[in-house]
């Protein structure tokens, strides 16, 4: 069961009982050939057959088990669909007739928690990972540096490169995030109908680097990217949130991909120690709203383009260029006012939240930002020991991690913050779970 709680006529809450009606198998979802049983406020009877799974071997019946209104079918005709995933939304006839019942201050079923704004299931996460490991001590044959230094000033002690010899192209990277993401989630590619890849170095112009992804993983579906550096992940899975919300996507591979250090200059210390290359991947699926669901609980999101000339490949040069001290000041002042401006918009304070997973720049700026929020340290996500700054892929690689370790259990709250070039900034207020 689940429940929504709308506006009455006389300004009370009502409290909506609402049942879903599962995929008891995966398969082909093919509506009842009556045509009507799926037919929003159509009413029906316990054992009332919907429609039907169509599976390799043989077809299983989908049917309700009360008595009540459709409220929506969820599942389109001819969609691949996993066991357990909702198929229709049920709205339940009490003994009396009547399918609303008023929530009161003392009724237990009512969750007082906030209903998210885009529904939306996060079923599985994955990483890569190319296999060249370059230590800081490593850097310290060609920089007068150290890795004392180095992890003094950043949290870094090692980051992975990408090696095009070795086929680690960003298409590679990406399809091993998004392959290990599809299995976490138990989905096959064919019930993927949408892929986006968030990255600022694709490995060609044209086509787009989820269209190659999409290819080499055997999934037939809309397919595009977002490059909005540091910010590009959560950028896309902002916009494939609210393109799932609407239709008629209904399972998503979100991926952040990056061989970055392709644009640093291999003489220029400052932002040679800073970078690595990787991938993380994330499936999603259209939710069900209501008090205390899964999904996006508020946003936000800005930028300064007067701003463009603190981090970025200028025009006239193929090498990434930074001013260190401006971008650590906006860096600190940008994701603290954008995490807080999301939280105030959701009703939230900084202890409501479980787990912050910052943009992984520096453990300084992750640090000094948490601090202006009024994070403690066990709410802050840090991913960056072994891996660097990978742009677009250090968020969801920091999501793969702590699902790998057990800390993203269902129902917590996780606040995605990012900033970048541009100069961007973002976040993102997730209640976690499938």
């Amino acid at each position: 069961m689940t429940g929504a709680t709308v506006a009455a006529a006389d300004g009370d809450s009502v409290h909506v009982d609402l049942r879903l009606v599962v995929a008891p198998s995966a398969g082909t979802f093919r509506p009842a050939a009556e045509g009507q049983n799926g037919k929003r406020g159509a009413v029906l009877q316990a054992g009332t057959v919907v429609g039907y799974i169509e599976g390799p071997s043989s077809d299983v019946d989908v049917a309700t088990f009360c008595d009540g209104h459709v409220v929506r079918t969820l599942a389109h005709p001819g969609e691949r669909v996993r066991p357990g995933q909702p198929l229709v939304w049920i709205q339940p006839v009490d003994t009396t007739g009547s399918a609303f019942t008023i929530a009161g201050d003392d009724d237990d079923d009512v969750d007082s928690r906030p209903a998210p704004e885009i529904p939306l299931g996060f079923l599985g996460a994955g990483a890569a990972l190319p296999a060249l490991r370059m230590t800081n001590d490593d850097l310290a044959e060609h920089f007068d540096t150290s890795d004392e230094w180095i992890s003094a000033r950043t949290g870094i002690r090692a980051r992975h490169v990408a090696d095009p010899a070795a086929a680690e192209t960003t298409t590679a990277l990406a399809a091993d995030a998004g392959a290990r993401a599809l299995a976490a989630a138990g989905l096959d590619p064919e019930q993927i109908d949408l892929v986006v890849v968030a990255t600022a170095t694709p490995d060609s112009a044209c086509p787009s680097t989820a269209a190659r992804v999409a290819q080499v993983l055997g999934i037939e579906a809309a397919a595009f990217d977002v490059n909005g550096a540091c910010c590009g992940f959560v950028h896309a899975l902002h916009a494939v949130a609210a393109m799932v919300a609407v239709g008629p996507p209904t399972n998503a591979l979100v991926i952040g991909a990056e061989r970055f250090t392709t644009l640093v200059d291999p003489d220029d210390r400052a932002t040679a120690v800073l970078f690595g290359d990787g991938a993380g991947a994330l499936v999603v699926a259209a939710g069900i709203g209501g008090a205390g669901a899964t999904g996006i609980l508020a946003a936000d999101l800005g930028g300064a383009p007067s701003a463009l000339a603190v981090l970025e490949v200028p025009t006239t040069s193929p090498y990434l260029r930074m001013d260190g001290p401006e971008l650590y000041r906006r860096a600190t002042r940008s994701l603290a006012s954008s995490a807080l401006a999301t939280l105030e918009r959701a009703g939230l304070t900084p202890q409501d939240v479980d787990l912050w997973v910052p943009h992984q720049a520096n453990s300084r700026i992750i640090s000094a930002a948490a601090e202006r929020i009024g994070l403690t340290p066990d709410q802050v996500v840090v991913d960056l020991t072994d891996r660097a700054n990978t742009s677009a892929a250090s968020i969801p690689l920091a999501l793969s991690s702590i699902a790998a370790d057990g800390r993203l259990d269902q129902d917590k709250v996780v606040l995605l913050s990012a900033i970048g070039a541009g100069i961007d900034w973002t976040s993102l207020l997730l209640r976690w779970g499938r």
